[in-house]
């Protein structure tokens, strides 16, 4: 695997690199192909992004098709709503091709039309060529939660139990099918909590069942974004 970790002194710098590096993965998709795709991670790792993204523009915005890699079944005005999140930090995401889970739809229904907008924009194959992700106190990645069915399920996209987080809500999740055929996964990590998972990855440990973010393993490339008080030798 084509695995970098790109070291930060503090948390500004991680939403700034980690910005920088996404813009640049999704101007090098627009230049070689006409437009890029990003996947954006629910949870409270992307929010700094948005305010980021929402001062200073994001070059190139209009060519960009933004997915969600993971959301809760709630309702959009929900705080608990990751797009809705998404769309009052960064209302300038609606100059971009914005594409989100049908929360008006049934729980049985959301996953599946939701991976045929996927696959209608992207194609059977579907190849992001920016997922982003985090990293959660309890190794889960996107919606994919230690000892849950989603980290076997074979659909692209997939509902998902809410794991040990809260709200107690259903999830949509994309899975490991899904993420690993990106071109890229960025994913950000920070703190001194996520450090022993850091110390897991860089180990070799590649059991899923208890630690999700292991079996992160895309195509192309993965990068881990971080700040000191996650790495092992800080």
């Amino acid at each position: 695997m084509n695995r970098e970790f790109v070291l930060c002194d503090t948390l500004d710098a991680v939403t700034r690199m980690s910005s920088e590096l996404i813009q640049r993965l999704c101007a090098e998709a627009i230049l070689e192909r006409g437009s890029a795709s990003l996947a954006i991670s629910g949870g409270s790792t992307p929010q700094a992004l948005f305010m980021l993204w929402q001062a200073e523009t994001f070059p190139g915005l209009a060519s960009v098709q933004v997915f969600m890699s993971d959301e809760r079944l709630v309702p959009t005005a929900s705080n608990d709503s990751n797009h809705g999140t998404m769309l009052r930090l960064w209302p300038d995401v609606s100059c971009g091709q914005l594409f989100l889970p049908d929360m008006a739809l049934s729980d049985e229904s959301i996953a599946s039309n939701y991976e045929a907008q996927v696959v209608g924009v992207l194609g059977e194959l579907p190849s992001f060529d920016c997922v982003m992700l985090g990293l959660g106190e309890d190794g889960h990645t996107a919606s994919l939660f230690p000892g849950k069915p989603s980290l076997t399920d074979t659909n692209l996209i997939c509902l998902a139990d809410h794991g040990a987080l809260p709200p107690p809500v259903k999830r949509l999740t994309f899975t490991y099918p899904l993420i690993n055929n990106a071109r890229n996964v960025v994913v950000i990590a920070t703190g001194a909590k996520k450090r022993p998972w850091i110390e897991t990855l860089l180990a070799g440990n590649n059991d899923t069942s208890t630690f999700p973010l292991s079996g992160v393993s895309p195509h192309g490339k993965l990068w881990i974004v971080l700040d000191r008080a996650a790495w092992p030798e800080a």
